[in-house]
C-alpha cells in the first residue's frame, strides 16, 4: 500500500511540474498531497476522503493534513482537465499503437430514488441510460473510455446516461498517436466519421461489423477485434470492483471528480504492472 501511495505522489508531482504549477509559499499541505489523497481515497477506501485523510495522517505520509472543510475546498479546485492531464502524461510516456473504446454506466443512485436525486435533475430523461451488458436501466452518467491494448485508460469523458456511444466518441479529444488503431463494437459504426478520422488524424477506427454492413473486415482483422475488445471489459470490471455500493457526493462536480480519480488511480496501477512485466535489460 505504501509503495502504491508513493507512486501516486510521484505521478501527481510530475504532472504538476509538467504543468508549471507552483504552490503558494504559505501552503502547509501541497497540491501534490491533495491529489495523492484523492487517489488514495479512490483506490483504497471506496472514495471515502475522510478515511483517506485519516490513514495518510496517521501513517505520517502526509505531515500536515488540512481539516475536512479546508481539504474539501482544495480538492474541489481539481478540475476534470487535471485528471485528464495525468492520463495524457502517462499516455505520452507509454504510447502504444492499439486502443479500445467502449462505455460503462456510472449510476448516481438507485432507480427508485431517481426522482429525488439532487446531483442531476432529470431533463427529459437525459440521465436515464441502458446498460446492454447487464440488461438494465440506470440513472446517472455514462463514462466513455479509451484504453490501451493492455487495459490502461488514456481518455475518459463523462456524459449523461442517455448519450450514445458514437456521440461520446465524436466529442472526445482522441489525442492518440498518428497511425493508431482504435477497436470498437458495433455501436461505433459510421463510415463518414471513419474516413474523416483516418484522413485528418491518421487514426484507423475499426468497429465490429454487423452481418448486414457493407464494409466487412477481413477475417484476420475481425478475429483481432473480437479478441482485443475483451480487455476493456476486464478493465471496467476491475474499476467498478473498487466502487462502493453508493458513491457519496454532495455536488455533481464532486461525483465526477471521484469517478475520474478512480480511473486515474487505475491507470497508474496499470503502468506499474506493465513496468514489472517488462523483461530485465
Amino acid at each position: 500500500m505504501h509503495q502504491q501511495i508513493i507512486t501516486f505522489y510521484q505521478v501527481c508531482d510530475a504532472y504538476l511540474q509538467h504543468k508549471g504549477f507552483q504552490d503558494d509559499p504559505q501552503a502547509k499541505m501541497t497540491t501534490t498531497e491533495v491529489f495523492t489523497t484523492a487517489l488514495v481515497a479512490a483506490w483504497f477506501f471506496g472514495n471515502n476522503l475522510r478515511l483517506a485523510r485519516q490513514a495518510l495522517s496517521e501513517s505520517g505520509l502526509v505531515v500536515y493534513m488540512l481539516s475536512e472543510s479546508r481539504f474539501n475546498r482544495r480538492w474541489h479546485k481539481i478540475k476534470d482537465i487535471d485528471w485528464q492531464g495525468i492520463l495524457s502524461l502517462l499516455q505520452e510516456q507509454n504510447p502504444p499503437d492499439t486502443y479500445v473504446i467502449d462505455s460503462c454506466p456510472m449510476p448516481v443512485c438507485h432507480n427508485q430514488r431517481a426522482g429525488r436525486c439532487r446531483l442531476y435533475q432529470d431533463q427529459g430523461g437525459a440521465y436515464w441510460g441502458y446498460c446492454a451488458a447487464k440488461e438494465e436501466y440506470y440513472y446517472g452518467l455514462k463514462a466513455h473510455v479509451i484504453v490501451t491494448a493492455s487495459g490502461r485508460p488514456v481518455e475518459v469523458l463523462l456524459l449523461c446516461g442517455c448519450s450514445a456511444d458514437l456521440t461520446g466518441l465524436k466529442e472526445m479529444a482522441l489525442a492518440l498517436p498518428a497511425g493508431s488503431r482504435l477497436y470498437a463494437d458495433k455501436a461505433y459504426t459510421d463510415y463518414a466519421f471513419e474516413e474523416a478520422l483516418l484522413t485528418e488524424r491518421q487514426i484507423t477506427l475499426l468497429p465490429i461489423r454487423k452481418s448486414n454492413h457493407k464494409r466487412q473486415h477481413e477475417d484476420k482483422v475481425a478475429k483481432a477485434l473480437c479478441y482485443g475488445r475483451k480487455r476493456i471489459e476486464t478493465s471496467f470490471s476491475q474499476i467498478t470492483a473498487k466502487l462502493p455500493h453508493r458513491l457519496r457526493a454532495v455536488t455533481a462536480a464532486g461525483f465526477e471528480s471521484k469517478v475520474l480519480a478512480l480511473f486515474v488511480a487505475f491507470a497508474i496501477w496499470c503502468v506499474e504492472n506493465e513496468k514489472q512485466q517488462m523483461p530485465d535489460g
